[in-house]
C-alpha cells in the first residue's frame, strides 16, 4: 500500500516536471525567434497564447508577447495592429521597454509615439470624466437650490395660511363668546316676560335666544375648525423647514467636498 502511493506521488511530480519543462522549451523558442527576427514563426507560436491568455497568471510574461507581436505586425506593415499590441503590452506592464538590441530606431519611435499617445489619451478621458462629474454635481446643486427656493416658497404660504387660520379662530371664538353672552341676556328677557305673562316680548325672546343659541355653536364650531386648519398649516410647515435645512446641509456639504477636492488636485 505504501509502496503504491509512492508510485503515484513519482508519477505525479514526473507529470508536472514534463509539463513545466515544455511550456520552459515553448518560451525559449519564442524568445529565439524574437531575438532572430523569425516573424511568421514568431506570430503563429503566439497566437495560441492570445486565445488563452487566462491560462497564464503571469501579465509581465503576456505584456511581453504583446510587445513581440506588436514587432512582427510592424516588420509586416500592419502599424495599426503593431500599435494595439504596444497599448496592450503597456497596459499590462507600465515598466516594459523595447529592447534596442532587437529593434531599429523606427519600431523604438512608433512605441514611443504610441505610449505618448496612449498617455494622452488616458490623461484627456480622465479630465473629461472629472469635467463632466463636476457638471453633474453643479447639476445636482441647482436642482437643490430650486428645490430650496421652492419649499421656502411653500412654507411661506403655509405660515400665511396658519395665521389666516389662526386669526378666523380667534374671530370665531370673540364672535362666539359675544352671542353666548347676547343669549344669556336674551333668555333673562325671555323668562322675565315669561313669568309676567306677555306674550309678545316671550314669542320675540323666545326667537332671538335660539338664533344666538345657534349662531354660538356655529362659531364655535367655526372657531375650532379655523384653529385646526392653522395647527395642520403650521405642521407643514415645521416639516418643510426641516427639509430646507436638510437640503442646504447637504448642499452646502456637497460644496466642502468639492472645494477640499480641488484644493487636493491643485497641490
Amino acid at each position: 500500500m505504501v509502496r503504491l502511493s509512492f508510485d503515484k506521488t513519482c508519477v505525479s511530480f514526473f507529470v508536472v516536471c514534463v509539463f513545466a519543462n515544455a511550456f520552459s522549451l515553448k518560451e525559449e523558442v519564442i524568445r529565439k525567434h524574437f531575438e532572430w527576427g523569425e516573424y511568421d514563426s514568431l506570430v503563429v507560436k503566439l497566437q495560441p497564447y492570445f486565445s488563452s491568455l487566462a491560462e497564464i497568471q503571469d501579465s509581465a510574461q503576456i505584456a511581453e508577447y504583446h510587445l513581440y507581436y506588436a514587432v512582427a505586425e510592424y516588420a509586416k506593415g500592419k502599424i495599426s495592429e503593431s500599435r494595439v499590441h504596444f497599448i496592450k503590452a503597456y497596459a499590462l506592464n507600465p515598466e516594459i521597454e523595447c529592447e534596442k538590441k532587437y529593434v531599429n530606431e523606427e519600431i523604438l519611435d512608433l512605441f514611443a509615439a504610441t505610449i505618448d499617445e496612449y498617455k494622452r489619451q488616458i490623461t484627456l478621458k480622465a479630465k473629461q470624466d472629472s469635467l463632466l462629474l463636476e457638471k453633474e454635481e453643479r447639476l445636482e446643486q441647482s436642482k437643490t437650490k430650486l428645490e430650496i427656493i421652492e419649499l421656502k416658497k411653500q412654507k411661506r404660504n403655509k405660515i400665511i395660511g396658519a395665521a389666516i387660520g389662526y386669526t378666523l379662530a380667534c374671530a370665531a371664538a370673540v364672535f362666539a363668546v359675544s352671542e353666548y353672552n347676547k343669549a344669556e341676556r336674551y333668555y333673562d328677557i325671555f323668562e322675565t316676560a315669561r313669568t309676567a305673562g306677555d306674550k309678545a316680548v316671550y314669542d320675540e325672546y323666545k326667537f332671538k335666544t335660539k338664533k344666538t343659541d345657534a349662531l354660538t355653536i356655529a362659531a364655535s364650531m367655526a372657531s375650532a375648525v379655523a384653529a385646526g386648519m392653522g395647527a395642520a398649516f403650521t405642521f407643514t410647515a415645521q416639516k418643510e423647514r426641516k427639509t430646507i435645512r436638510d437640503l442646504q446641509s447637504q448642499s452646502i456639504g456637497a460644496e466642502l467636498i468639492q472645494y477640499g477636492i480641488q484644493i487636493s488636485v491643485e497641490f
